[in-house]
């Protein structure tokens, strides 16, 4: 670009001394020259062809554009995330679509991908990535184990996509010896190479390549998750979240856009059993379901005794605060508890000690609506996701 601006000025200049310079200058051809010129100029970058400082081997094409997160809103502002009762995003808005994006920057940012498990990635690297969402985003009503959910599904995609993008493939020499992806130092870049090519991950890898094949009712919701698939019903309905059960949600999230259903059998017999007995949408271990998908896998829990019966627990309220202390003592979803089921979210707990008597009940009814409704020595329902041990 810069050529050609340089060439043209000269092109002007000849056309200068060639013609007459008072009949130029009478003309306005000077203000036409530099127009022509500032507008060439206007269309170029000087930067276009500079890279930031710094190592440019962590930069795997100087070229692509530097990955950049959300800025924050002035005045302090923050983008407020809408949740459920069980403090899991919701909201199908501009928010939540941005907040997903920047989970994916702040954990390529801040998590190596050196660990084989996530639960190996140190606490305060994942609090790094907390801390940079919680600039531009108010997720004080965010459930803690959703979010580390949404952190860890991130990392897990991102070294995914290294892998096959980058490695597979490809001789790991000459992986080696290309630029390593941005934010990845090159020493942790050798050793998640070692590891990709290693008999231990290239078996493991056959593995879920394998298991991946056998499914048969594959999800189509993309980014759209489970909680917000939801929330859409219970808006069209009129009714909460909390109402819709697990089957309802299972059929929309196994329907494309243009309506095609990937798993037509599988769908055809849910509704059918749905029709027969309406109570198998919440009761049972998702009746409908179990109906079609048969008996728990092997290694399963059914016949024995489960595993959190009798167990001391600690119930989570929203915003993320220890609000009880109790025991567990119903995780059958047939069980009741204030007349309803429990269903396949819920737990039944006796409540020994009560921290937060104002903490709202996430099944609330006329007649108690808070913790201390309920009171000590009394059962209340608790969402599994929102129990601790």
């Amino acid at each position: 670009m810069v050529f050609d601006v340089i060439t043209f000025a000269w092109i002007c200049l000849h056309f200068v001394i060639d013609l007459d310079f008072e009949w130029f200058w009478s003309n306005n051809g000077i203000e036409l020259v530099l127009n022509t010129i500032l507008r060439c100029m206007a269309h170029y970058n000087l930067f276009d062809n500079l890279q930031l400082s710094g190592d440019d081997s962590n930069t795997v094409d100087s070229k692509k554009r530097i990955s950049t997160g959300s800025k924050s809103l002035p005045n302090g502002k923050k983008k407020v995330i809408g949740v459920n009762s069980w403090g899991q995003p919701n909201q199908a808005n501009s928010e939540t679509n941005t907040y997903s994006s920047d989970i994916g920057f702040q954990v390529r940012m801040h998590l190596p991908i050196i660990y084989e498990s996530f639960n190996d990635v140190p606490n305060d690297r994942i609090a790094l990535v907390v801390k940079g969402l919680e600039e531009c985003y108010d997720i004080s009503h965010v459930a803690w184990f959703d979010l580390k959910e949404k952190i860890r599904d991130a990392w897990k995609r991102y070294k995914s996509y290294l892998n096959t993008t980058l490695i597979v493939g490809n001789s790991p020499g000459d992986v080696k010896a290309s630029p390593a992806p941005e934010f990845v130092p090159r020493e942790d870049w050798v050793k998640f190479i070692d590891y990709c090519n290693s008999e231990k991950f290239l078996a493991k890898s056959k593995r879920n390549k394998k298991n991946r094949a056998k499914l048969i009712a594959p999800c189509t919701l993309g980014r759209t998750s489970m909680p917000i698939t939801r929330h859409k019903l219970a808006e069209e309905r009129g009714v909460t979240d909390e109402e819709i059960g697990r089957v309802e949600v299972y059929i929309p999230a196994h329907t494309k856009k243009d309506k095609t259903i990937q798993c037509p059998d599988v769908i055809a017999e849910l509704q059918n059993t749905i029709r027969k007995d309406p109570k198998s949408i919440r009761t049972g271990p998702n009746v409908a379901i179990a109906q079609k998908f048969g008996k728990e896998r092997k290694g399963g829990t059914r016949g024995k005794k489960h595993q959190h019966i009798d167990k001391e627990c600690r119930l989570v309220g929203c915003p993320w605060r220890i609000v009880a202390h109790g025991v567990i003592v119903g995780v059958d979803p047939t069980h009741m508890c204030h007349s309803v089921a429990l269903g396949d979210d819920f737990y039944k707990v006796a409540i020994h000690d009560i921290v937060d008597g104002n903490a709202l009940l996430f099944r609330p009814n006329s007649n108690i609506k808070r913790l201390l409704d309920v009171g000590i020595r009394s059962f209340v329902a608790w969402p599994k996701s929102m129990i601790t041990f």
